[in-house]
């Protein structure tokens, strides 16, 4: 009846710890995936759309001829999976989760203490992830080879384990990388004696220098990884401190620091594992970043509404953030009533000049694109794509190149596009409907995008580009098609910006206006006020209202009011752009 008792008793603990773990497990998986989901949503949508995942054996073996080329494959499959948010939250969270429980299945003792602490390795990395330079590739590497190392301690033939632990060292090094250090690592701790460590980690380094041979990568770049880290020649170092934990955590477990632990000793363990993540990540959430990728985001989508509903709230300031909300002025037709009732930081701001860099052109492309400058628009999508730090192709970039030569007639150059989209899950049903259109004009012209860019793109496509000369450009362009108002627009904004006030009045004779817009009211008025001593017969087009204010400003500033007062009665006029930024 006792050991009936005990046994009872045994069964219900070993229950209600299993139980504990699980939601221990799942606590951390929730904590992961609201983050990713809701704090860090753009960081995924940005990784996904510098790639171009093909599900093509040609687009495999390129990837896996390298080593870590098959972590790196499975990191970019799951990464295109991250068009959807909520589908790439979910995967990030049950990656760390597999490691957190892959960390676990390598301790040689099974504690409780050692349980908290497998946590460590997936904290690292979720910190590692909020760098939006690590790929995915990097955390299904280190899941590589701590699975690797737990198909094989499990072996009972110690003579088969130790034959088959030293072997599967070339194996583990070309499909993870070098974090297959990790894998030898964890023989060192778990098998007894220097003997297989020492013959696994020789292997390695044979294996490393060997692939110099088969592989055209340097050897530094064969030690540090290939594909972990976007910038190719940096090396991942949040990616080696999980690696180094995972080992840490199974050195203790094999030492039995963590046997038989107090349960206090346990909470401790996991609050101070739970209060570290946390205080990590917190300082790696990098708000500015994930701000720009939002705007980038909602230039991508054409949600136009959504962004100035988003700048009233957050007053997009960086060059960046500020041309993805011009862009959406323009197209929602309020840029010459409310550009200047957000911040703005002169032409840069509108047209920023072209950098070789993979994020900032894509921004500006949208804007040629949208003016009908199509030719422009597909140099800076192009070389913004050629600048992706890690050599691969743009998903995204690929749709606009497309469609860019669609409206040029370059059709074969454009099916060249379509082909490699139809190799993708979410870009090949768009690339199926494109390749229709192909040689088809009738086709092209009931597309009511293309139709207008083809109306408003120059006449001569082979018209000299010149950033110096852009208020010529613009200018040309609204001439050859006065229904262009985007361009016109952009014409204005653009000698607003550079306080070219005359050039300004110049231009806006081109159109008439039955109601002039507010902003350009602004800076009539100002130049009325800078050619004449009063305001009598000043044009009717600027309303009595908009002239005592500007009275008003101009008394305020020779008042000496300070620039923060100014700011704050005239912050959302041009008076206060021309004369304070």
């Amino acid at each position: 009846m006792i050991s009936l008792r005990v046994f009872t008793r045994n069964v219900l603990m070993k229950i209600k710890q299993n139980h504990t773990r699980a939601a221990m497990t799942a606590l951390g998986f929730l904590a992961v995936f609201l983050f990713f989901r809701f704090e860090y949503p753009y960081h995924l949508h940005f990784q996904e759309q510098y790639q171009l995942f093909e599900w093509t054996w040609a687009y495999f073996l390129d990837i896996v001829r390298a080593p870590g080329g098959l972590a790196d494959w499975l990191g970019r499959c799951l990464t295109q999976f991250f068009y959807y948010t909520t589908a790439g939250a979910a995967i990030i969270a049950l990656c760390l989760a597999g490691v957190q429980l892959l960390t676990f299945a390598v301790c040689p003792g099974k504690s409780n203490l050692s349980y908290a602490l497998s946590f460590a390795p997936a904290a690292a990395l979720w910190v590692a992830l909020c760098d939006e330079n690590i790929m995915m590739g990097a955390p299904v590497a280190v899941v590589i080879s701590l699975a690797a190392a737990a198909a094989v301690l499990p072996v009972r033939n110690g003579k088969v384990r130790r034959a088959v632990e030293v072997l599967a060292v070339p194996a583990v090094y070309w499909f993870a990388g070098p974090v297959a250090l990790l894998y030898v690592c964890v023989l060192a701790v778990r098998e007894k004696g220097a003997a297989i460590p020492s013959a696994a980690f020789a292997v390695l380094l044979l294996s490393v220098f060997a692939s110099q041979y088969l592989c055209a990568y340097p050897i530094e770049r064969l030690v540090i990884g290939v594909h972990y880290h976007r910038f190719r020649a940096i090396p991942a170092w949040p990616v080696y401190v999980s690696a180094l934990l995972c080992a840490l955590v199974a050195l203790l477990s094999a030492l039995k620091i963590t046997d038989r632990p107090r349960p206090a000793v346990v909470l401790a363990a996991s609050v101070i594992v739970a209060a570290s993540a946390a205080f990590m990540v917190v300082r790696s959430d990098d708000k500015a970043k994930e701000e720009q990728m939002h705007f980038d985001f909602m230039v991508r989508m054409r949600m136009w509404n959504r962004m100035m509903m988003y700048a009233d709230e957050h007053m997009p300031v960086t060059p960046f953030n500020v041309t993805c909300n011009n862009i959406a002025l323009a197209h929602s037709d309020r840029m010459a009533d409310s550009m200047f009732e957000y911040y703005q930081n002169g032409t840069e701001g509108l047209l920023p000049q072209f950098e070789r860099e993979y994020l900032r052109p894509l921004a500006t492309a949208e804007a040629y694109w949208e003016m009908g400058m199509v030719n422009t628009a597909q140099r800076f999508i192009f070389e913004a794509q050629e600048a992706i730090p890690d050599y691969q192709k743009s998903a995204r970039c690929y749709v606009r190149l497309a469609e860019t030569n669609i409206v040029n007639g370059d059709y074969e150059v454009a099916r060249k596009y379509i082909e490699a989209l139809k190799n993708t899950i979410y870009y090949r049903k768009w690339a199926l409907g494109a390749e229709k259109l192909l040689g088809d004009e009738d086709a092209i012209l009931k597309v009511p995008e293309y139709a207008l860019k083809r109306s408003q793109r120059f006449n001569s496509r082979d018209f000299f580009y010149s950033y110096d000369e852009m208020d010529s450009m613009l200018g040309l362009l609204f001439l050859e098609n006065r229904q262009n108002r985007v361009a016109f627009d952009y014409l204005l904004a653009w000698s607003l910006l550079n306080k070219d006030i005359e050039r300004f009045v110049e231009c806006l004779s081109l159109v008439q206006y039955s109601i002039m817009p507010k902003g350009y009211q602004e800076a009539l008025a100002m130049q009325w006020a800078m050619t004449h001593e009063d305001a009598s017969g000043i044009p009717s087009v600027i309303e009595p209202k908009t002239v005592q204010r500007l009275n008003q400003f101009i008394a305020d500033s020779r008042a000496g009011l300070s620039v923060d007062r100014m700011e704050e009665k005239y912050g959302k006029t041009y008076w206060f752009y021309y004369l304070y930024r």
